[in-house]
């Protein structure tokens, strides 16, 4: 099992610099030099004020920044003895818009979780919520340190928030995720609450509990115990010897390791005397004491539980007694026996019945539903609400920003706009209200916009440019030799033989300079290559007029930084398809 790892906190190193808080904001001071690059002597040093994010520019909470939430929402029996939790996607959000500074190894969170019924907590039309004083109690802030741990077990890294509030068992559970600190900075709430409190709201979900407990926790209860040496025996005499033997007979509920004493040689030599093969001399059966397993095996004694069962009269008198329980108990055993078997016969025909009504459900089933399941599912869509799964329900599940399908197309008037026949599909084209196309036609996730649009102009319309500065970005250096080889593989068929000539020669002049310099004119080399690339085809005359006054002046390295302000990234769209 690995080690587990909590650490107390974790944010920014920018608040090592802060001094002061003011307004709900912590603040510090840096120093900033500025220098002249053309003149290095020519600086300038000042100290600046900067204030940190705090709790009066918080407005709301991503939805995306929660990662889980403990018990699921929806929960019906959810644990009275573990604490409702919740787990952020960002290691170091619980600290990170705390207005102070850390002491020690204590930072309190900005976030504070809070849990209580539906009775103390009420969540308001305005997306607030009001805390009852139990609440706002159980939920003492001065302490609140106490609740946040960051996770770092197997290289992990996540920031958990919990509520300390004790759990009743068969409850109606409210947790909400609320502020910890006023826009001003102070506490939400006090530590001796004599009112409610109605704070912001950014998140909550219900739960239920259960019965109280779990099977670790009543396992754990269960204490083990030495039973009592005479617990299930009872004293047998043997009165065929002189004098009378008392023996311990066991039952089937004895101590665990429980033996048998030893049998006293009178009475071990007397049950062998009795055991033994008699002889008449007229030939008649002699009766003596039965063997008892013989009905099963043809030498019962040839067995361990044989040899102990027909050889100790403790065991040959529970065998007895169960032998005289069936002679006294023949006809009631019988009419039981009787009465069973004819129960046989019922459910028999109670399967039969069962087997017959589900061929005739899936009958009815396969005719009047659809076989294809995408279009079962759009019909049983409405339902999701209701049905549970261990991570609350599956409308729960599907009703995520990132996910691409929205959650609605399953609703009731979704079906209701969608349904063949009314005037608004009566024009559609055939098949487009088929719900397998809609649902996988909803489920794709939009495609980024082009890169170069038909009919609008881009100067490096197949990426092959953009490619080279990207890299020129990442390495810190732009590849000359990479732009050189792109230029000799430019398409020239559209031009004349002689600006291809002179074209060539322009590249090999520019090699040779690379060659003996190691720097090259990339400004004016792009506006070439834009030239060149141009979806209307310039004029020969203009491109041989560029060549001939082609500045061949090498750039400084302030063309990295040009590069750098003039790419673009493409726009961040989180989105994935469900797994229908």
């Amino acid at each position: 099992m690995a080690d587990l790892k909590f650490i107390s906190w974790q944010r920014s190193g920018i608040y090592s610099l802060t001094t002061t808080m003011s307004g709900g904001r912590i603040s510090g001071q840096l120093p900033i030099t500025i220098s002249d690059r053309s003149d290095p002597s020519d600086t300038e040093t000042r100290t600046v004020t900067f204030q940190v994010l705090g709790p009066p520019d918080v407005k709301g909470l991503d939805r995306k920044a929660i990662g889980k939430v403990a018990p699921p929402p929806f929960t019906p029996d959810a644990d009275t003895d573990k604490c409702p939790h919740v787990e952020f996607t960002a290691p170091d959000l619980p600290w990170r818009y705390t207005p102070f500074k850390a002491s020690g190894n204590i930072l309190r969170p900005w976030l504070v979780l809070v849990v209580g019924t539906e009775s103390e907590i009420t969540i308001t039309p305005a997306g607030k919520v009001t805390l009852g004083l139990d609440v706002l109690s159980d939920h003492n802030l001065s302490k609140s340190a106490r609740w946040a741990h960051l996770d770092k077990t197997e290289g992990r890294a996540v920031a958990r928030l919990l509520s300390p509030r004790l759990l009743q068992a068969k409850q109606n559970y409210i947790a909400a995720l609320v502020p910890a600190f006023k826009a001003d900075g102070n506490d939400s709430w006090s530590s001796n609450p004599a009112q409610s409190e109605t704070l912001g709201l950014f998140y909550h979900w219900k739960f239920s509990t259960g019965s109280g407990g779990d099977f670790v926790r009543l396992a754990s209860e269960l204490q083990p115990q030495l039973a009592d040496p005479g617990l299930g025996r009872a004293d047998l005499d043997y009165a065929r010897v002189n004098p009378i033997e008392v023996l311990s007979i066991r039952g089937a509920l004895a101590p665990i390791n429980g033996t048998d004493a030893a049998l006293p040689g009178s009475v071990a030599s007397n049950i062998q005397a009795l055991r033994s093969s008699l002889h008449d001399e007229r030939g008649r059966p002699v009766v003596t004491l039965p063997v008892y397993g013989a009905s099963y095996t043809d030498d019962a004694e040839t067995t361990p539980w044989g040899q102990s069962t027909n050889n100790d009269p403790r065991h040959r008198t529970a065998a007895g007694l169960g032998v005289l329980a069936g002679i006294k108990l023949q006809e009631i055993l019988t009419a039981s026996a009787t009465e069973q078997s004819g129960s046989v016969d019922i459910a028999a025909q109670r399967i039969r019945s069962l087997t017959m009504g589900q061929l005739a459900a899936r009958s009815l089933w396969n005719r009047h539903l659809p076989t294809d399941p995408l279009q079962r599912l759009q019909i049983f869509g409405p339902a999701m609400r209701r049905i549970i799964t261990p991570d609350g329900t599956v409308h729960h599940q599907i009703d995520k920003p990132i996910l691409a399908m929205p959650a609605n197309l399953f609703s009731s008037a979704a079906r209701r706009v969608l349904r063949p026949g009314p005037a608004r599909t009566t024009l559609a084209k055939s098949g487009a209200t088929n719900p397998r196309l809609i649902l996988e036609s909803a489920n794709r996730c939009p495609s980024l916009p082009e890169r170069a649009p038909q009919g609008l102009p881009h100067p490096d319309p197949k990426g092959q440019i953009e490619a080279l500065m990207e890299r020129a970005v990442k390495t810190g250096e732009l590849s000359a030799q990479a732009l050189l080889d792109y230029l000799r593989r430019l398409d020239l068929s559209r031009f004349n033989r002689q600006v291809q000539r002179m074209i060539e020669a322009l590249v090999k002049k520019l090699e040779q300079q690379f060659a003996t310099t190691k720097r090259l004119p990339y400004g004016a080399i792009s506006r070439l290559i834009n030239l060149l690339t141009a979806k209307k085809t310039p004029n020969d005359n203009e491109i041989a007029k560029i060549i001939e006054s082609f500045d061949f002046t090498p750039d400084d390295d302030s063309i990295l930084d040009l590069i750098d302000t003039i790419l673009t990234e493409p726009p961040d769209r989180p989105c994935k398809p469900i797994d229908l």
